[in-house]
């Protein structure tokens, strides 16, 4: 049995301010991905898991948003879904069981072994409050105190004493020294689970060779110079998710150049004592032009400074966190690549990543005019209706084999399947400066609409099960392309008046044939002949002219 990820919340009206201090030697690492804490053994993680959602499911399945071991002796006693946490007029509930409703029973699951709030098995919604315990299984979590780190990186350079910046000498033993230390981190993170937590591990060794860093941070800088926070951790707090910082403070260092407020600030401002901070280094992740980012570090609430040794330590793991930077892009430009070879044939789809790595808004929306071909299969529903699934998967995969190949072939891009069509985009490609985008889009996609019927023809005509025409139409006019998905994702594609107009002339073409818009038969050229095919009303568009391609 499969639910569907549980929508948590996060609602700033709630203020449940709560967390969940985790036993001994667990920790819980975040999943971004998939907003949720996964609970392990080991102390590379956070100690303590916020309560900001709501609601706030625990149990094993991989949709809860705390997720409890699913092997191992702990995880007996424990359900999929044991019990779930609810916000009620600002105040956090326990209840036991699953928080969806099942849908064999209709109603929700409740937990095998019971969910327990300060030792008694609750039968009803419970309000919870700091100090208090759940109980699920072998597992005990106190209710804390929301703590939530709030970190301003700019606090440092407030008042800066016995400051020292320059370049480090990757000669120098101390350098030696410091990456022969490494061994430990290398393990940890050829073991590691996804980026998240490679770069978790960098963090905490940072934190654990250099006792100076109460907080410490890796500071990515990306397109036009933009610098984002890839993830901090502060000392016994763990993740910090409000790090803030001034970019043109960071702008200012000297390119390669470190920043070390070796001593401690004997005269602190306000917001430093505040804090704790009196001491504190910065210093630029290597890049292969520029820094890829920055490491930062600074002595919050421990009273230690930084020294040259520290230096030297944060200069090896500045080193090993810009290549874990350079794998990140790298892993991202594969992905775009990858979900590219859905719209665009290999070497196109090669191209366009690579110019994404110069430029990442190569894929931004943009209008332009264009030309889009729908083609379908005649007669489809008649297959549906009569044919196995096999004969129907074997009828549509050739179709759209067929398709993208015709539509690659000659310049367009392969917008999306929709069950036996297939639409294809002529004159949108996203190339700055290239041969597909002189050429003539509406031509491009007569030639793509001639060859695919005749391919159709020649391919389909032994298997009579599926020996059905094609029909196919050609519209023009403003459309909007580009990326049409989210980080990590690409879905290029188009939308537009011309996209709807091209699906409805199809249906007006003939048998293996062609119909056109009056816009797209004009701009066809000389090189084709069309024939009349009177008006037509089309929805969204009024009474058109319908032109048909001549046989060829």
């Amino acid at each position: 049995m499969r639910l569907r990820p549980i929508r948590a919340r996060a609602d700033p009206n709630a203020q449940l301010n709560i967390q969940l201090a985790l036993p001994a030697d667990y920790t819980c690492l975040w999943k971004s991905g998939a907003s949720q804490w996964v609970l392990r053994e080991g102390l590379a993680g956070q100690k303590s898991v916020p309560v900001n959602a709501s609601p706030f499911v625990l149990g094993r399945a991989l949709n809860c948003q705390l997720v409890f071991p699913s092997a191992g002796p702990r995880a007996k006693g424990v359900s999929r879904w044991h019990c779930h946490i609810v916000e009620q007029g600002g105040n956090p509930l326990l209840r036991d069981g699953s928080f969806q409703v099942i849908p064999e029973t209709g109603s929700r699951k409740p937990s095998a072994a019971g969910t327990l709030l300060n030792g008694s098995r609750i039968s009803k919604p419970e309000p919870m409050t700091e100090g208090d315990e759940i109980g699920l299984g072998p597992w005990r979590l106190k209710v804390e105190k929301l703590k939530e780190p709030s970190v301003n990186a700019d606090e440092l350079f407030e008042k800066p004493r016995a400051r020292k910046s320059g370049t480090l000498d990757a000669g120098d033993p101390r350098f030696l020294r410091a990456f022969a230390d490494m061994e430990g981190l290398f393990r940890q993170m050829i073991a590691a689970q996804g980026a998240d937590e490679r770069m978790l591990a960098i963090l905490n060794c940072a934190q654990q060779k250099i006792r100076s860093a109460g907080v410490a941070a890796i500071l990515a800088v990306g397109s036009g110079g933009k610098i984002s926070v890839r993830m901090a951790v502060q000392r016994f707090l763990g993740q910090v998710f409000d790090f803030q910082f001034s970019s043109g403070l960071l702008r200012k260092l000297e390119p390669g150049s470190y920043y070390l407020l070796e001593a401690v600030i004997a005269d602190r401002t306000r917001s430093q004592a505040a804090k704790g901070i009196s001491s504190g280094l910065v210093l630029p992740l290597a890049g292969l032009d520029s820094a890829a980012g920055y490491l930062y570090m600074d002595n919050r609430d421990n009273g230690m400074s930084f020294g040259m040794e520290d230096l030297f330590m944060a200069g090896a793991l500045a080193g090993v966190a810009a290549l874990q930077l350079a794998a990140e892009k790298q892993d991202a430009l594969a992905v775009i690549e990858e979900n590219l070879k859905e719209h665009f044939d290999s070497d196109a789809a090669w191209k366009i990543a690579e110019e994404c790595r110069a430029d990442p808004a190569a894929l931004a929306l943009s209008k332009r005019q264009a030309v889009v071909l729908c083609a379908d299969i005649q007669g489809f529903g008649d297959l549906a209706n009569k044919g196995s699934p096999a004969e129907l998967g074997r009828a549509l995969n050739e179709f759209y084999r067929l398709s993208a190949e015709c539509i690659h072939r000659h310049g367009g891009i392969v917008d999306r399947f929709v069950g036996d069509s297939a639409l294809g985009v002529f004159g949108a490609h996203p190339f700055k400066e290239s041969t597909l985008e002189r050429a003539n889009p509406a031509a491009q996609a007569a030639r793509a609409g001639r060859d695919l019927i005749s391919e159709w023809r020649m391919r389909t005509a032994p298997k009579e099960w599926y020996a059905m025409a094609l029909r196919a139409g050609l519209a023009y006019g403003e459309v909007t392309a580009g990326n049409f998905g989210f980080k990590g994702r690409i879905e290029y594609g188009v939308i537009g008046g011309a996209v709807g107009e091209a699906m409805r002339i199809e249906k007006l073409a003939r048998p293996n044939g062609i119909a056109l818009s009056d816009a797209a038969k004009e701009a066809l050229g000389p090189e084709f002949r069309c024939e009349s095919g009177g008006e037509a009303e089309i929805k969204g568009h009024g009474l058109v002219k319908v032109w048909h391609l001549a046989p060829w």
